[in-house]
């Protein structure tokens, strides 16, 4: 795994992205405001390309192509014995929100029975916060595997991490 965000030598990235984004919304693909946004966002800080060209957030799941988003995740089926850690992008079937399923990105907090994630527009229209979740229509998650450059300083996170987006918006 990735050192730098998941608790080896500490959890710096995420911590940044989620201090930075807690309480405000992400607005990166049309219409925004929606959970593939924070998963965007947190994908570009980590440095990937645009891995994700789905409608859908159970889509991350159901056409995961180990060829493409393999290069950069594990994808981990959810069991009764394990649990996301931080950083990792939990993914919730279709059956939860109306057929668009959920994703978020693991805070660490969690054991075999409930878990936090870093969570937008769940409940509907909620800014970027904490949200407690059972297993409930979780099919697993999806665990970055490439190593992450040194942790950014604070005015560098912000920086980088608006280019990034901008980057991705065009494609680049």
């Amino acid at each position: 795994t990735a050192a730098g965000y998941n608790g080896v030598g500490g959890n710096g990235m995420f911590t940044q992205f989620h201090d930075t984004y807690n309480g405000q919304y992400l607005s990166i693909l049309i219409p925004g405001k929606q959970c593939f946004d924070l998963v965007v966002a947190w994908t570009a800080l980590l440095g990937f390309p645009r891995i994700f060209p789905y409608a859908s957030a159970y889509q991350i799941w159901t056409e995961f192509d180990p060829a493409v988003q393999g290069l950069y995740l594990t994808k981990i089926p959810r069991t009764d014995t394990n649990y996301p850690q931080i950083g990792d992008i939990v993914v919730w079937s279709p059956s939860l929100n109306g057929g668009a399923g959920h994703t978020g990105v693991a805070t660490g907090t969690g054991n075999s029975g409930a878990f936090f994630s870093f969570d937008q527009n769940f409940p509907v229209g909620s800014p970027c916060h904490d949200q407690l979740h059972d297993y409930g229509s979780v099919y697993g998650w999806l665990r970055p595997t490439l190593g992450i450059p040194s942790e950014p300083t604070a005015s560098e996170f912000t920086v980088n991490f608006k280019y990034k987006i901008f980057k991705n918006n065009l494609g680049l």
